[in-house]
């Protein structure tokens, strides 16, 4: 008898499923999610509560400092606090936070123009105290970025600002996480409207309901709108926090020399011809530049001022190219190529021309200073002179120790930051009022045109007082007009400016002086008007136009 053989006994199910615990995706198990990837254009991390903070800090900060109810602040104080707080901000509400050597220079260099903000402020000063603020929010996350990184990310933050005002604007996900019921419009619209419906039923049917409304709009009539100026300012204060608060940082990368040391015979031939033609061009140009300055005027039919300028500007543009040229020609194996050795010490000798080039250019700006006397556009020329100076002195430096075209930029990058941060800081204009007057008071009237122009300048305005005693009545006159012009504008200052923000720490002291010389300015310029006195220096000083300085 033929016996059926039992079935086989049903699989576990955990043959037939796979275990989810090695993960496997077995043929009744669905295959994983793959998770949706991030929405082109969001933020990479979202927004903290502190830097939720130092936004709103930061538009308080404009508020306090430069606006108010006696409109824009024109002052220095309201300059100095911006420049003072805000860096403070962006150090404690930065995360991460790297502190570094660089981090701790940018803000001495901010500390410096806030407090020239509260003497006196200038345009070049604001220029750096902003430029310096925006570094110190790279520096903070990003310690060694400088130079081109800087400028990359400082586009980079600006181009992020429609995303990022979309992002502020759009998201609703901080009100809707913590509220649910206010995820949709008409969750808001639809019980307000009814809301109103309901009250002004009840306002028709109770009088006292309408007193009630008459009282509330009243009071709401009385509420001034802000002017049209606070909302521009505000919302340029909104765009500055989300720019500093959180900055598009382009990192500096390592900087990897190449494997390869030596150049081929090309690069080689192109590099020496190219040094040994520039040095023959150079040295021959010194030699004409070298008799020219020595002579101690300018050449035939141009005068000494166009002789300085067009000096100064062109020979400070030949040296900058002679820092590009060599920067760009040992930037690669050619740096390092030891059968390049004489091409690198016929660099350096061109770099050494360029510094005798340099002095040279010193000489036509001391020429122009001792034709006509000192200005401020002449200590420009002679620290403009001065930073080419020292790029031509990392260059020197590159080629002699072997680095990269990277460290040059780097380097370029903060000499000019200190450069611009000591011009803003520098009372330059006193300086060269100082200098001034004291040839005014030897005898020599070579001065005598930026005399005038500096007497118009609060910050050098008391170095004039003693020209009240010249001999020249004329200098004595003109310097009196211009004093008294002086006084009463910042008399007029003075009663404009009603709050803190509108003053400056120089301001009041100057005014100070020159109330307490009203007796020697009435002498000085006696019985003549200020209208005489003005067409007299007119005069007086040949190409000065007659109607003033001012």
């Amino acid at each position: 008898m033929t016996t059926t053989p039992a079935p086989p006994p049903p699989l576990p199910a955990s043959d037939l499923l796979p275990s989810a615990r090695d993960g496997s995706a077995g043929p009744y198990r669905p295959a994983p999610a793959v998770p949706t990837p991030a929405r082109r254009g969001a933020p990479r991390r979202p927004l903290r509560r502190p830097e939720r903070a130092a936004r709103g800090l930061v538009v308080l900060l404009v508020e306090v400092a430069w606006l108010g109810p006696d409109g824009l602040a024109t002052g220095g104080a309201g300059l100095a606090l911006v420049f003072a707080v805000l860096p403070a901000l962006l150090v404690a509400f930065a995360r991460p936070r790297r502190v570094s050597p660089r981090l701790l220079f940018l803000i001495a260099g901010v500390c410096l123009v806030s407090l020239r903000c509260l003497v006196a402020p200038n345009w070049v000063a604001v220029l750096s105290g902003v430029a310096s603020t925006f570094a110190i929010a790279v520096a903070l996350r990003a310690p060694h970025t400088t130079g081109g990184p800087w400028l990359r990310s400082l586009g980079r933050s600006l181009l992020a600002l429609p995303r990022r005002l979309t992002h502020l604007v759009a998201s609703r996900q901080y009100v809707a996480r913590r509220f649910p019921t206010l995820r949709g419009g008409p969750a808001l619209l639809l019980p307000a409207l009814l809301s109103l419906l309901f009250v002004g039923v009840f306002a028709l049917a109770n009088p006292f309901v309408g007193e009630a409304l008459e009282a509330l709009g009243a009071l709401f009539g009385r509420i001034e709108l802000p002017a049209a100026g606070r909302v521009v300012s505000w919302a340029f204060a909104l765009l500055a926090a989300l720019v500093l608060v959180r900055p598009s940082v382009v990192r500096a990368g390592r900087r990897r020399q190449s494997a390869v040391t030596e150049a081929t015979t090309s690069q080689r031939e192109v590099a020496r011809n190219t040094m040994v033609a520039l040095n023959v061009v150079f040295a021959a140009y010194l030699v004409l530049e070298a008799v020219t300055v020595a002579h101690g005027a300018p050449p035939e039919g141009m005068t000494t001022q166009a002789f300085a300028h067009r000096g100064a500007f062109w020979l400070t543009v030949a040296l900058a190219l002679l820092t590009l040229v060599v920067g760009a020609l040992f930037k690669g194996p050619l740096g390092r190529d030891p059968g390049a050795r004489a091409t690198r010490r016929l660099a350096l000798l061109w770099a050494c021309q360029g510094l005798v080039l340099a002095a040279l250019t010193y000489g036509r700006i001391a020429l122009h200073v001792r034709a006509s006397g000192l200005s401020d556009l002449r200590i420009v020329g002679f620290l403009g002179t001065t930073l080419v100076v020292v790029g031509v002195l990392l260059v020197i430096a590159k080629v002699h120790g072997e680095r990269p075209l990277g460290w040059l930029l780097d380097r370029q990058a903060d000499a000019f930051a200190i450069a611009l941060v000591l011009y803003a800081v520098v009372p330059t204009h006193r300086l060269a009022a100082e200098a001034n007057v004291a040839r005014l008071m030897a005898g020599d009237d070579a001065p005598l045109m930026h005399v005038w122009a500096q007497g118009s300048e609060m910050e050098s305005a008391l170095t004039l007082l003693p020209l009240l005693d010249h001999d020249d009545l004329v200098i004595r006159r003109g310097v009196a007009m211009l004093l008294m012009d002086l006084r009463d504008e910042l008399r007029r200052q003075a009663r404009v400016a009603t709050s803190w923000r509108q003053r400056n720490l120089l301001a009041a002291p100057v005014l100070e002086r020159l109330e307490a010389a009203d007796a020697s300015l009435g002498a000085a310029l006696g019985d003549t008007g200020r209208v005489d006195a003005r067409r007299a220096r007119g005069e007086r000083t040949l190409g000065w136009p007659a109607h003033g300085a001012r």
